[in-house]
């Protein structure tokens, strides 16, 4: 059966609500875990947001509200000053 999880009103028992969805999502993880799951969403803005859901048999029970995660830190790349093809030293012409 097909839940939105961006519902934040409770219009009848087949679709209930799921409050705070987040604005602006770009991205989505799920996982599934014995009779837990889990959604993460993170916005454009860098946000994570996480609900949980209950497994029934082959059926998802998505009627959990959204909270913020913790924003993780971005990765600080590393990186060096191209240096040409390796196999030289470094000079275009070596001639």
């Amino acid at each position: 059966m097909w839940q939105d999880l961006t519902n934040t009103t409770d219009p009848d028992d087949d679709d209930p609500e799921n409050p705070d969805f987040p604005a602006n999502a770009c991205g989505i993880a799920m996982e599934a875990q014995g009779n837990d799951a889990y959604v993460k969403v993170i916005t454009t803005a860098g946000t994570v947001y996480q609900t949980h859901g209950d497994v029934e048999g082959n059926a998802f029970i998505w009627d959990e509200g959204w909270t913020q995660q913790t924003t993780p830190t971005p990765v600080q790349l590393r990186s060096m000053k191209f240096k040409g093809d390796l196999r030289t030293d470094g000079r275009v012409n070596r001639h």
